[in-house]
């Protein structure tokens, strides 16, 4: 069974502003990443176990994980939580995407976007 994957607003909004900016250089390759992006988002509903735990997750008591698209410093960090309501089904929160090159997010931070 696959997780259903939920885009927080936030997310969305996040995502609108990252295609923004890469149309500004190149209104192709801001498609493409919105579609990779959107791709890379979509594909945990399965295993997204397969993500590592945010170093955070510790400071707030509570599991956030993250999901790495793009390659050095056009890498995007896709921070979600896992709802499972039994073994590999549930419901996947992505809540945040940051631009890899934004400094990192304190614990507190973290836990008010969520």
């Amino acid at each position: 069974m696959a997780y259903r994957v939920e885009i927080a607003p936030l997310a969305l909004a996040n995502l609108d502003a990252g295609y923004v900016f890469i149309k500004k250089e190149s209104r192709e390759r801001a498609a493409q990443w919105l579609y990779g992006i959107t791709k890379a988002i979509l594909s945990l509903e399965r295993l997204p176990t397969r993500c590592p735990i945010a170093s955070e997750s510790k400071e707030i008591g509570q599991e956030i994980r993250y999901l790495l698209y793009g390659k050095r410093q056009r890498a995007y960090k896709i921070f979600f939580s896992i709802q499972a309501n039994r073994p590999r089904a549930g419901t996947i929160n992505v809540f945040h995407v940051r631009h890899g090159a934004m400094k990192r997010l304190l614990a507190g931070e973290l836990k008010a976007l969520m």
